[in-house]
């Protein structure tokens, strides 16, 4: 009996010690910090399916916008092959910078550099 008498103590301090140490939430805190941003993963477009998303990847020498599955990870297909965005008169393809698929996904607009 005495030994959980002397253990009360202990047990209150160190449960009551994490509430000492909270400082109280703010809304500079909430709307103007970092601290409950949500993580982002940057640089793919998901697509209409919800089962697929479009990146854009580089394979032999020049870009390509390709599908992957969300479910697999996997490359599923190649939507645009950079090796078929040469302009007349040159023989390197053009620099991708940024892309967009249409609302019905039929068509792509591709972002070039100068």
């Amino acid at each position: 009996m005495n030994r959980n008498l002397a253990f009360a103590p202990i047990a209150l301090w160190l449960w009551s010690t994490p509430l000492l140490a909270q400082q109280p939430l703010t809304n500079q805190e909430i709307w103007h910090s970092s601290t409950f941003t949500s993580e982002r993963v940057g640089g793919l477009a998901s697509m209409n399916d919800g089962e697929h998303y479009t990146v854009l990847d580089e394979a032999a020498g020049a870009q390509t916008i390709d599908r992957y599955s969300y479910t697999t990870g996997q490359k599923v297909s190649t939507l645009v092959d950079g090796k078929d965005l040469v302009l007349a008169g040159n023989s390197a393809p053009m620099a991708v910078e940024d892309y967009s698929l249409s609302a019905d996904e039929k068509w792509v607009m591709i972002g070039v550099g100068n």
